[in-house]
């Protein structure tokens, strides 16, 4: 019996020896593939809060602190502030290393092409800040079931039809002024926790859909510069918003609208009437240029028939001995 308990003894410590040594590996091995990210973020987009830090050096992978990072207990990053760095450039494929991050900041850089597929690794994700780069293309449909609750891709050259958002923790969502077109999804009814919804200065067009008479908590609503027609459901009217902005679309309204005063939802059509001033005032300044040039022309070949005329239309005994007027009633009679 003894025997049997010593056997029992000593497998257990081989399995806790062996779980010790395998979150060891572990920990060293997400260590490496983070340093490995963060270097590849330095060389490739050089954030200037990284300046003064070499993230590529082998000492890096043991680092306990980082500027505009927080980390863990296991010094893995977990919060990343990078907005306004002065980020060029593409994000590094390898960036889909950084799974222990839940927020991100990469707002109001310079960074280019198509929202990086690297972050649908990202899932524990709870606010992203991609907003005023030059991402370009479409939102992917991962972003789409991020379970964050902050997503801001406003102010980038972001193109085709809104994805489905899911996540019932949303609260914050921000597609404003980017080239997005087609309408409001139908899932936009889950986002049960939605306090901002952000959505002006696009191509969206159709009418607002009724869906959002589920976001019950929605606060802030900005639909302004869109296309957005035909009148509002009286569900979501009866929204109970704190500030909202339909202004500048084709939408019908009544003196009744609750959801937005009358001056709030004017019947505008934006771009089409943008479109025309900027035309009408191209075609004035033409007209003002061309009238301006030919009076110009206009005196310029008056006064150089008067030069002429004074010049050769008299004898020159008599072109000092009498006055302009004088040499008109002459040439009158």
């Amino acid at each position: 019996h003894k025997s049997e308990g010593w056997a029992t003894m000593m497998r257990r410590l081989v399995r806790v020896t062996f779980a010790f040594a395998f979150l060891v590996c572990a920990c060293t091995c997400d260590n490496a593939s983070q340093q490995q990210a963060l270097c590849d973020v330095q060389r490739a987009n050089a954030p200037t809060c990284w300046a003064d830090v070499d993230l590529c050096s082998p000492a890096a992978v043991n680092l306990t602190a980082l500027p505009c990072a927080v980390l863990d207990a296991n010094n893995l990053v977990v919060k990343l502030f990078l907005g306004s760095n002065s980020m060029t450039g593409v994000l590094p494929a390898s960036f889909a290393s950084l799974v222990t991050l839940q927020e991100l900041n990469l707002g109001s850089n310079s960074l280019v092409g198509p929202i990086p597929a690297a972050i649908a690794n990202l899932t524990q994700l709870t606010a992203i800040d991609l907003g005023s780069n030059l991402f370009n293309g479409s939102i992917p449909a991962f972003i789409g079931k991020l379970a964050a609750t902050i997503i801001k891709l406003h102010n980038n050259n972001l193109t085709g039809e809104i994805p489905d958002f899911t996540s019932p923790l949303l609260t914050e969502l921000d597609l404003s002024y980017n080239k997005l077109t087609g309408g409001i999804p139908d899932s936009f009814g889950k986002l049960v926790s939605l306090t901002k919804l952000y959505l002006q200065a696009n191509l969206l067009d159709g009418e607002v859909n009724e869906a959002l008479r589920n976001c019950t908590q929605l606060s802030y609503l900005f639909l302004t510069l869109n296309f957005f027609s035909g009148s509002v459901s009286d569900t979501v009217r009866a929204l109970n918003l704190t500030d909202c902005d339909a202004s500048q679309n084709c939408l019908e309204c009544s003196n009744e609208t609750s959801w937005c005063t009358c001056d709030h939802v004017r019947n505008d059509c934006p771009v089409v009437s943008s479109s025309v001033e900027r035309v009408m005032d191209t075609t004035d300044k033409i007209v003002i240029s061309v009238v301006t040039l030919g009076v110009v022309c206009a005196l310029s070949v008056f006064g150089a028939w008067v030069s002429i005329h004074d010049n050769f239309a008299f004898p020159k005994y008599l072109r000092g001995k009498l006055s302009r007027s004088q040499r008109y009633d002459v040439l009158d009679s």
